[in-house]
C-alpha cells in the first residue's frame, strides 16, 4: 500500500490520458477538490474505485494496495504512532504545567514569607536590633531552599 494515497492518485492522473480538469470532472468533483485529494494520506474507497475505473485498472492495481489485513495493519500502526505522539505532547504539557505551578508557588511563598518576616520584625524586640533587609534575606533564603527541594522532587534541573 502506498504511504500516501494522494501521491498515488496524482501519479495516476499524470499517467492517464486526461487533463486534471477532465479527470476531476469524471470523478464528479472540482479541480480544487481533486488537488485537495492529492495532499491526503488516505482517500475514500469510493473515490479510489472511480479513479481506477477511469484508467481501466482495479483499485489494487491503481493504488498498489496489499491485502486488506496488511492495509488495516498499516492504518493501525499509523494510528498507534499518532497516539504515542499525542501522549508525548500531553506529558510535555504536564511538565510545563508543573513548572508553572512551581513558579507560581515560589512567588506566593516569597510574598507570604516577606510579610511574615516584616510582622516578626515588628513584634520581636531582638529582631528590631537587626536590619530588616537581613531578616528578609533569611526568609528569601528559606524560600529558595524549599524551591530547590521541590525541584528535586520533580526531577527538574536546579538553576
Amino acid at each position: 500500500m502506498s504511504k500516501n494515497e494522494g501521491d498515488t492518485l496524482r501519479k495516476l492522473v499524470k499517467s492517464s490520458d486526461y487533463q486534471v480538469n477532465e479527470f476531476a470532472e469524471m470523478l464528479g468533483m472540482s479541480r480544487q477538490n481533486l488537488n485537495y485529494l492529492f495532499n491526503r494520506k488516505y482517500i475514500e474507497q469510493e473515490t479510489k474505485e472511480k479513479a481506477a475505473a477511469i484508467v481501466g485498472k482495479t483499485v489494487s492495481e491503481a493504488f498498489h494496495e496489499t491485502t486488506g489485513s496488511d492495509a488495516t495493519n498499516d492504518k493501525e500502526k499509523e494510528t498507534l504512532r499518532e497516539l504515542v505522539e499525542a501522549q508525548k505532547q500531553i506529558i510535555s504539557y504536564w511538565r510545563e504545567f508543573q513548572i508553572a505551578q512551581l513558579i507560581r508557588n515560589e512567588a506566593y511563598l516569597s510574598v507570604i514569607l516577606r510579610r511574615l518576616a516584616e510582622l516578626q520584625f515588628q513584634l520581636d524586640d531582638r529582631k528590631k536590633k537587626r536590619d530588616l533587609d537581613t531578616v528578609l534575606d533569611e526568609a528569601e533564603q528559606a524560600v529558595q531552599e524549599k524551591i530547590k527541594e521541590l525541584k528535586g522532587q520533580l526531577q527538574l534541573v536546579v538553576s
